[in-house]
């Protein structure tokens, strides 16, 4: 049962990460980032707790959850290369209280809980993409493997309690910002890029009504920064 289930999870989780990261555009036009200098913070996040009641042969059976995740990325770009800084932690947490019928009328209580961190960090290139008449722009470079760490307890007062964990290597992707199809104003100054990028959805397959928040701002200069 373990082992089936806490590998679904971790593959969603990288879903709900690279979700809204890739853009499909046809551009334009690819500036040589070599001269571009500034950092960049970049954010997803996820909250939902709640709980769900149903009558089983005249038993209230309760279903309880607590889940949270927060992906992070930060970078300091320099003649446009940085050391690009991920950092992902989830934690997941079930209750489910069951009227066991056979072989006793008794609840059946069963603890899950779930808790991912994942680290990395790696150099990576700056991409500057203008429209074609020079008023919008996209930025995106690449996030690093991370090395995630994995635990899984379950504890059930019927069935006993089982434990798990693992270390797995999981690939990066490349983040575009803005996440559209028109870009970010380049704006009065054409040497200083900056702006920020917000997107809140609903979260999926969530009963208790949960957002999924990514949160983006930069600040860019063109011109040869001392390393």
């Amino acid at each position: 049962m373990i082992n089936k289930k806490y590998p679904v999870l971790a593959i969603g989780l990288l879903s709900f990460f690279f979700s809204t990261s890739f853009l499909k555009k046809e551009t334009q036009i690819v500036e040589n980032a070599d001269s571009w200098s500034g950092t960049l913070k970049w954010t997803k996040t996820s909250t939902s707790k709640g709980k769900k009641k149903w009558d089983d042969h005249g038993h209230e059976n309760v279903h309880r959850w607590d889940f949270s995740f927060e992906f992070r990325i930060d970078v300091n770009f320099k003649n446009g290369k940085g050391t690009v800084i991920r950092a992902d932690y989830t934690s997941k947490s079930e209750t489910d209280s069951i009227i066991f019928i056979h072989p006793e009328n008794k609840y059946m209580i069963e603890s899950k809980t779930t808790m991912i961190s994942c680290n990395g960090q790696e150099v990576s290139d700056l991409t500057i993409e203008f429209s074609e008449d020079k008023k919008n722009y996209w930025i995106s470079f690449d996030t690093p493997t991370c090395t995630e760490r994995l635990s899984y307890e379950v504890r059930n007062n019927i069935h006993g309690n089982t434990s798990n964990s693992s270390v797995n290597d999981h690939q990066g992707g490349q983040i575009t910002l803005p996440a559209n199809s028109t870009g970010q104003a380049v704006g009065n100054n054409p040497s200083a890029l900056s702006g920020s990028f917000e997107e809140t959805i609903p979260a999926p397959n969530d009963e208790g009504g949960g957002e999924i928040i990514t949160k983006a701002t930069w600040s860019f200069t063109k011109g040869t920064s001392k390393k």
